[in-house]
């Protein structure tokens, strides 16, 4: 086949951000993972087929999603027992209770996202299995699969080694973790090498495992407010923690006379009386009772940064402070 007709529709090797696994030690790795796991499988990235195969020996429900058409149709050939979609990773249905993957690098951040902000619980084995006999490779979503409800408990993913890092709070935690720790944990599990990959990328990978926590720190009905919480926390002012929430803690404006408003939403400043002829003043950051009895009860130093917390101390910070 010539290089122009195996070309994919959806663009070349570099547009599809295409480097495929063949480090036999991380593919052990990834199906030991899987075998910790339960229910229907859902392959994110398939490409050649190199976690296909062996996750196809599992004896479970298998879909495996492949934008790029030739490789799509070549698998599902090659393993017609496997659910086959040539369909983009960002608008397939996450309706698996296990989603594994190596993810094209340039799409870890949005299926990342993607992850952490959609699903419901997962869907029974029964559905799950019933609804994948009959679709194979070239059929197309009627729509935006992304409308429909998504349920997933435990994700495996390949990504860029930093991405794995950062998201497992190895160095440090960052302000997606944090956002999501009261409902998911994240663990590393691996370096992979460059040369693992063909054709070879320029940065090494690691495994990332997401697993949906079975008893969550907060009440899903609590996220939107928490989220606005941590957000502030981590993109507001100050030397330490202490000023920081002084700065967004609805409590302290509360206590300072003000209205009371959504908790992360940033304070008015409050200014002084101006004196003719003078600027006005803005006043200082203040470190309110609340906030540094909060921290104390977690256990925080007035010093820490957001980086700092686990997720624990997230949740008891957000409890005592909104």
């Amino acid at each position: 086949m010539s290089s122009r007709s195996s070309r994919s529709l959806h663009g070349g090797r570099h547009e599809l951000g295409q480097n495929f696994l063949h480090h036999r030690p991380t593919i052990d790795l990834i199906l030991e993972l899987v075998r910790r796991t339960e229910g229907p499988l859902l392959e994110l990235g398939a490409g050649d087929g190199a976690l296909t195969v062996p996750l196809s020996r599992l004896g479970r429900p298998l879909t495996a999603v492949e934008l790029d058409e030739h490789r799509a149709a070549r698998l599902a050939r090659r393993l017609p027992e496997v659910r086959v979609l040539q369909r983009d990773a960002l608008r397939v249905r996450l309706d698996a209770e296990t989603i594994v993957g190596n993810v094209p690098f340039h799409l870890t951040t949005p299926i990342l996202r993607r992850l952490l902000e959609h699903g419901g619980p997962p869907r029974s084995a029964h559905a799950t299995s019933r609804d994948q006999g009959s679709q194979r490779s070239g059929d197309r979503p009627r729509g935006d699969d992304r409308r429909h409800g998504d349920g997933w408990r435990d994700a495996l993913l390949l990504v860029q080694w930093e991405v794995a890092r950062k998201r497992a709070g190895v160095g440090g935690g960052t302000l997606m973790g944090a956002l999501a720790a009261p409902w998911f944990e994240f663990a590393l599990h691996g370096r992979v090498p460059a040369s693992g990959f063909r054709p070879m990328p320029s940065v090494d990978g690691g495994v990332l495992s997401i697993h949906r926590r079975e008893s969550p720190l907060l009440p899903a009905s609590e996220r939107r407010g928490y989220e606005a919480f941590v957000r502030a926390a981590f993109t507001g002012r100050g030397r330490g923690l202490a000023q920081i929430l002084g700065r967004v803690s609805d409590r302290q404006h509360a206590g300072t006379g003000g209205t009371s408003r959504p908790p992360g939403a940033p304070h008015d400043r409050t200014r002084e009386p101006a004196r003719p002829g003078a600027r006005p003043r803005e006043a200082g950051p203040r470190e309110p009772a609340q906030v540094r009895t909060a921290l104390r009860a977690a256990g925080i130093g007035p010093q820490a940064l957001p980086r700092d917390l686990a997720p624990a101390q997230w949740v008891m910070l957000w409890q005592r402070l909104s």
